[in-house]
């Protein structure tokens, strides 16, 4: 394996859910959607997180605005 096939270091399960959150730095954020670009089942996973996200958000922005 080399440096061109996985990310410095390996991804997470919580690092997943802050790709989802837009909570990592830039350059982390690159490493993990280059990793997700090599791993369809992941990024089908993480997809589905994405979907989950909007679908409460839809739901719950509104009672936030009240």
């Amino acid at each position: 394996m080399n440096s061109d096939t996985l990310p410095p270091t390996p991804v997470t399960e919580a690092e997943l859910q802050a790709y989802v959150d837009r909570q990592l730095t830039p350059e982390r954020q690159r490493e993990i959607e280059a990793y997700l670009a090599r791993r369809p089942e992941e990024a089908q996973r993480v997809d589905s997180y994405l979907a989950q996200k909007r679908e409460l958000c839809a739901l719950f922005n509104p009672v936030l605005e009240e």
